[in-house]
């Protein structure tokens, strides 16, 4: 059976620590007049530092090989926050209610999205994850990552409007796109010689590895 990328993690990933972050790729140059300039060099990207617990032996070779099929950074799977997988309105274990919202209007310049069929009266929330596709070159499509910035309750005809997103909105975002609020990810590859394991005799052990996100548009 043919492997598909990008790949989600395996169920026998048990997450442990975890350092999920936006890496802003800027510099700053001093003036004369004593302020700083701040140039913006690039998107903003996710950066993830990924720990298992500690997993038994049949776990932890399903986990090496899972990390074996992304051939180091050459394949790429969907990363998400384990510590925010759902909106801070559901419960911590999910499942996410506000439904799967489609994108309808959306700001590259102020880096808002709209979207309907969402559930009426769903209470959105700062700090919530949402992804959503890009479409890509070639007819690949690009799966973006974005935190929600202000709160915001979807309306009686189940639309939200204008709701702010960082990182920014890219151009090339197309309507009908589902909005994805169950562990919402990045697409992200692995970054060389950053993978990790400890064993012990017995077999039982942990793995870890770091990876930033990846943009096709």
């Amino acid at each position: 059976m043919a492997i598909t990328f990008p790949r989600t993690f395996p169920t026998e990933w048990k997450h442990g620590r975890t350092d999920f972050k936006l890496i802003r790729r800027q510099s700053t140059s001093p003036t004369w007049g004593g302020r700083n300039q701040v140039s913006e060099l690039g998107p903003a990207v996710w950066y993830a530092s990924y720990e298992t617990t500690l997993l038994s032996r049949v776990a932890l070779r399903a986990c090496l090989s899972w990390l074996d099929s992304l051939q180091g950074g050459m394949k790429t799977f969907y990363g998400h926050d384990p510590a925010f997988p759902f909106p801070a309105s559901d419960s911590p274990a999910g499942p996410a209610t506000i439904g799967t919202p489609i994108i309808g209007s959306w700001s590259v310049a102020d880096s808002t999205v709209g979207a309907y069929s969402a559930t009426v009266g769903f209470q959105i929330k700062a700090g919530d994850y949402v992804a959503f596709d890009y479409p890509a070159a070639g007819g690949e499509t690009h799966r973006a990552l974005h935190r929600i910035v202000e709160d915001q309750t979807v309306n009686g005809s189940g639309v939200f409007t204008a709701l702010t997103v960082q990182p920014r909105i890219l151009s090339g975002l197309a309507g009908g796109e589902s909005c994805v609020f169950t562990r919402p990810a990045a697409e992200m590859r692995i970054l060389a010689d950053t993978i990790k394991t400890a064993t012990d005799e017995n077999g039982f052990g942990r793995v870890g590895f770091e990876a930033v996100q990846v943009i096709r548009v």
